[in-house]
């Protein structure tokens, strides 16, 4: 039996498509599942109290069971809670169960990211200036380069991003956050106050050279790639698209407004595409093997006009409004292949 973990909100709703999809994926490859929430795991007897389906009289019952040992995390958002995160590294590293997908809010670290993947050569050459911010990082960063972004280590949906760009006098600060965006200008004089105002816990954030993105319709766009895993220990580009932003701004984000640009192929040359591809499966790879047992990410690239990749960062939970979509279906067969193999090996 494989376990498919949903937020208690989705667990409660028998009539969410999430059900129906992943009994249909089940009875297609032919296992059982169980769905279930995190706060329904008794710790003491290793059980969980979920909804279960039975793939050969195909029909959903409620059961207590013993926690699976395959488990497929399908929630929307990082693990936060910290009682679940120590339910889920208690039940992987003494009770031989695994989790894919699960990623707690300490695994969430942008600039952890950043600087582990800073020692591959390969990748190394295709990552921004990132420092830890502080008044003195952000100085030399805006005197370096003229424009430079301020993000929360822990962040998703594109929110709460400053720009900084340094003009002759002046600094133009922007503030990005749910589909708003805040102007404010300020004498070059004024940015150490204003750092040490908006930022009373600097190490909550860090600062990133801006990058000259590429534009259509005198709009920017970045890159959103999705790689993943298969049968077989392989990793594959299933989709990539642009984010078109809105006029005269940096985020492109689709949380902040931003539409899809469905085929690269107007937007990019057919070699920049295929070394984003090939960079995408790279970072991947390195990644995974930071944090093990996750099986797909979103990845983050900038064009510039020059057509240089930059790698901005990683989204260990990429969301998909439409659970139908092909691309949800590779991490359930991931899965799947897992537990027939080690179910295999068992007996």
């Amino acid at each position: 039996m494989i376990g498919i973990v949903l937020s208690e909100k989705k667990i409660k709703d028998r009539e969410d498509d999430y059900y129906s999809f992943y009994c249909k994926l089940a009875k297609e490859n032919h296992v059982d599942v169980c769905f279930y929430s995190i706060q329904k795991i008794d710790m003491k007897k290793l059980t969980v109290d979920g909804y279960v389906y039975d793939h050969k009289k195909d029909l959903i019952r409620e059961e207590v069971v013993s926690i699976p040992h395959i488990n497929l995390y399908k929630c929307n958002s990082s693990i936060f809670n910290k009682r679940q995160r120590e339910k889920i590294e208690t039940l992987q590293k003494e009770k031989n169960r695994t989790f894919f997908n699960a990623c707690s809010i300490k695994e969430r670290d942008k600039y952890d990211d950043h600087m582990y993947l800073k020692q591959f050569p390969s990748i190394r050459k295709h990552l921004l200036k990132t420092r830890p911010l502080s008044y003195k990082t952000l100085s030399r960063l805006l005197r370096e380069y003229g424009f430079v972004f301020i993000k929360r280590r822990r962040s998703k949906k594109g929110n709460n991003i400053y720009t900084l760009e340094r003009k002759e006098k002046n600094i133009i600060i922007k503030f990005y956050n749910k589909q708003a965006v805040q102007l404010l200008e300020i004498p070059k004089s004024e940015l150490e106050k204003f750092c040490n105002r908006t930022f009373p816990k600097p190490e909550k954030f860090y600062v990133q050279q801006g990058v000259d993105l590429k534009r259509v319709t005198n709009k920017k766009f970045d890159v959103r790639v999705s790689p993943q895993k298969y049968p077989g220990d392989f990793w594959k580009v299933t989709g990539a698209i642009g984010r078109l932003g809105k006029e005269n701004w940096d985020v492109t984000n689709l949380d902040q407004g931003g539409i899809t640009i469905n085929s690269l192929k107007k937007i990019i040359s057919k070699r920049t595409k295929k070394e984003l591809y090939r960079l995408s499966k790279d970072i991947a790879e390195k990644l995974a093997d930071k944090s093990s047992n996750f099986i797909e990410f979103g990845l983050d690239f900038a064009i510039d006009e020059q057509e240089n990749i930059w790698f901005l960062e990683a989204n260990f939970q990429p969301y998909r409004k439409n659970i139908w979509v092909y691309r949800n279906k590779i991490p359930f067969r991931y899965v799947c292949s897992i537990y027939k193999n080690n179910t295999a090996l068992r007996y």
